[in-house]
């Protein structure tokens, strides 16, 4: 069995499509029907996928969630079963992503893991805006993606700094924590749910 190896420069490029060489290609629009994360069955994946390992590089690369990183690099190696993602150097305004992420399909399963790291990231979105350093390593199988994300576990850090929540009130923690404090907030056995 032959190997596929080289680079690739591509003007854009999608995390979702590169997931999909192992979960399958989704519908457009496929909607969740019970949650926010698709609980459809993932799509057969690439059938006898080769064996390859490929730099790539995009001068925009769509992380999902409204992420665009300019000027991303990362290796894709692929095989049997394999989708992994490594050496991942991916932009993020004054920030940067790296790290590494594996799909594997066996079957109807799949697993995902990985290892990313966000450095110097400054962030503006919703409710609040701020600095943030990341650390997350983690895993989680299913037979789809919402079954994967409740599964998912690992460890990380995440470190805030200058952190500003739109609309808060400074004053608005005290008159919640104070009855807590002088025992006036009492919790009845039986309304605590097992």
């Amino acid at each position: 069995r032959g190997k596929l190896e080289g680079r690739l420069a591509l003007d854009a490029l999608r995390l979702a499509d590169l997931s999909a060489l192992s979960l399958g290609w989704q519908p457009a629009g496929s909607p969740a029907v019970a949650g926010f994360w698709p609980d459809r069955a993932f799509a057969p994946a690439l059938a006898d996928a080769p064996d390859a390992e490929v730099q790539l590089s995009a001068a925009s690369f769509d992380l999902g969630a409204g992420w665009i990183s300019k000027g991303a690099s990362l290796r894709l190696q692929l095989g049997p079963g394999l989708v992994a993602l490594d050496r991942i150097e991916a932009p993020l305004g004054s920030g940067a992503l790296r790290g590494g992420m594996a799909l594997r399909r066996d079957g109807l399963d799949a697993a995902l893991s990985g290892r990313l790291s966000l450095s110097g990231a400054r962030f503006r979105r919703g409710f609040a805006a701020g600095g943030l350093d990341a650390d997350l390593e983690f895993a989680g199988a299913g037979r789809n993606v919402a079954a994967i994300v409740s599964g998912l576990g690992g460890t990380g850090t995440a470190r805030w700094s200058g952190l500003t929540i739109f609309n808060a009130s400074p004053g608005a923690i005290a008159p919640v924590i104070a009855p807590l404090d002088d025992d006036k907030v009492t919790i009845e056995e039986g309304s605590v749910a097992r």
